[in-house]
């Protein structure tokens, strides 16, 4: 069994978040492959596999932070090719059905693709694919995110942590690539909008306190 672990992409890095899987349990897997989305301190990067073999079991949940080297999932190695089968008939066409009511699933995309949907905000069921069969590819998606209208570029993981913290991704000025907001941006622009909330009140306080001493008959000059 082969161990996938949190890589070290820089001399700097002690650790690292997992911001998605971009294979399924049980998926057959080679050397190369980009399987992995990891967010460090300084960008969002697409990591890839050191082996080939088949994908056993994932032992670490997306937005989990570990240490450079943690294992994060199990591969295990590559069998024999298997003999091929007789050919299998294609399915006859079936009725066409309206793109509203196709599934995500069937949107004929990798899961590399999917990930920079997720991250450019755009829908894969509204995007034209170019690619043999009909299949989206990543300029597809770049083409729709630029004709489209303007949306904020973010990680998943950050998308997900503005959602819980009440934060508007619009108004948060993103640090990574390409201007892309991460989570350490939304963490902070949370952080800061409290700050102005706090600071809000003491002004209030403040004039609140002068409106009374104002309205005191003991300050009145006297006559």
């Amino acid at each position: 069994m082969g161990e996938f672990t949190m890589p070290s992409l820089g001399a700097d890095m002690d650790e690292g978040t997992l911001v998605e899987w971009l294979v399924t349990r049980g998926a057959e897997v080679a050397r190369g492959d980009v399987i992995a989305v990891v967010e460090t301190a300084k960008s969002t990067i697409e990591v890839e596999c050191f082996e080939s073999g088949t994908v056993t079991e994932f032992l670490i949940e997306p937005g989990t932070t570990v240490a450079v080297g943690t294992p994060l999932a199990v591969i295990a190695p590559a069998g024999p090719t298997p003999a091929p089968g007789p050919p299998v008939p294609l399915p006859v066409p079936a009725e066409a059905v309206p793109a509203e009511a196709v599934p995500a699933e069937a949107v004929p995309a990798t899961p590399l693709v999917r990930h920079q949907a997720a991250v450019e905000g755009v829908s894969l069921q509204a995007v034209h694919g170019t690619g043999r069969g009909g299949r989206i590819r990543r300029a597809d998606v770049a083409e729709a995110a630029r004709s489209g209208p303007a949306r904020v570029i973010a990680s998943p993981l950050a998308r997900r942590l503005a959602e819980s913290l009440g934060v508007d991704l619009s108004t948060v000025r993103g640090t990574g690539s390409r201007g892309a907001v991460k989570a350490d941006d939304v963490r902070a622009a949370a952080g800061t909008g409290g700050g102005r909330a706090r600071s809000s009140r003491r002004r209030g306080g403040t004039g609140r306190s002068a409106t009374r001493s104002h309205a005191d008959p003991r300050c009145a000059p006297c006559r």
